[in-house]
C-alpha cells in the first residue's frame, strides 16, 4: 500500500515538472519569457538609451497586457517612476538620469515570495522583465543593458 501511494506521489511530480517546462517552453517559443537564471530576480536591470524619448517610455508601460502577467501598475508619467504590485511580488521602473542624453532607466523586483529558493511567481516576474527589455529595444535598437546585484534582506523562518 506504502509503495502505491510513493509510486502515485512521484507520477503526481513528475507530472507537474512536465507541465511546468512545458508552459515554460511554450512562453519563451511565444517570445513573451525569455531563458533566465533562476535568480534572475536578485540584480537590477540598467538600460541605457540613446534615444531619449520619456513619452515613448510611458506609452509603452502603459500598454503592457497587466491582466496576462498578474500584476497592476501605479505611479508618475512625469517623474518616470512606475510602480507594479502582484500579490506575491512587485517591482519598479525608474529614470535615474536627468533630462540629458544618454537616458538611463533602473529596473527592480523590490519583493518576491520564494519556494525552494525560486521565486514563486518566476513566470509572471520574468514576463513583465521580457516586456520591459523588449519596450526600451523597441525605443532604441542599441539600448545598453547592465545588471547589478541586489543588496538583499532575506527572512529565514525555523519552522
Amino acid at each position: 500500500m506504502v509503495f502505491v501511494a510513493i509510486l502515485i506521489g512521484v507520477a503526481i511530480l513528475a507530472a507537474a515538472i512536465w507541465y511546468g517546462l512545458k508552459k515554460n517552453r511554450q512562453l519563451v517559443g511565444e517570445g513573451k519569457i525569455i531563458s533566465r537564471k533562476p535568480d534572475f530576480a536578485e540584480s537590477a536591470e540598467i538600460f541605457t538609451l540613446n534615444v531619449p524619448d520619456f513619452s515613448l517610455v510611458t506609452e509603452g508601460v502603459k500598454s503592457f497586457n497587466y491582466g496576462e502577467i498578474g500584476t497592476d501598475l501605479k505611479g508618475s508619467s512625469t517623474e518616470q517612476r512606475f510602480n507594479f504590485t502582484a500579490s506575491s511580488w512587485g517591482a519598479k521602473l525608474f529614470r535615474t538620469s536627468g533630462e540629458e542624453e544618454p537616458a538611463e532607466y533602473r529596473f527592480e523586483f523590490t519583493n518576491w515570495s520564494t519556494r525552494n529558493g525560486i521565486p514563486t511567481c518566476a513566470l509572471q516576474m520574468n514576463m513583465l522583465l521580457t516586456a520591459v527589455e523588449k519596450l526600451f529595444l523597441s525605443i532604441d535598437g542599441n539600448t545598453q543593458v547592465r545588471s547589478r546585484p541586489l543588496e538583499l534582506k532575506t527572512k529565514h523562518h525555523l519552522f
